[in-house]
């Protein structure tokens, strides 16, 4: 199988597992230096549901 693999996929499976080494890093760095991103304290308020929004039963 070794052998049927071309420059150009060894070339990609490089690139793709640092491109995930690089993600990976990242997210563990800010975790631990920033604490993380709060999604929800970020979200527009448009996107939460609302109390007034909800249907009122008969």
């Amino acid at each position: 199988m070794f052998s049927a693999t071309t420059c150009n996929d060894k070339a990609m499976y490089v690139s793709l597992t640092v491109t995930i080494a690089l993600g990976l890093a990242a997210t563990v760095a800010a975790n631990i230096v920033g604490g993380g991103c709060n999604y929800r304290e970020r979200s527009p308020p448009g996107s939460a549901p609302s109390s007034t929004s909800s249907p009122t039963p008969p």
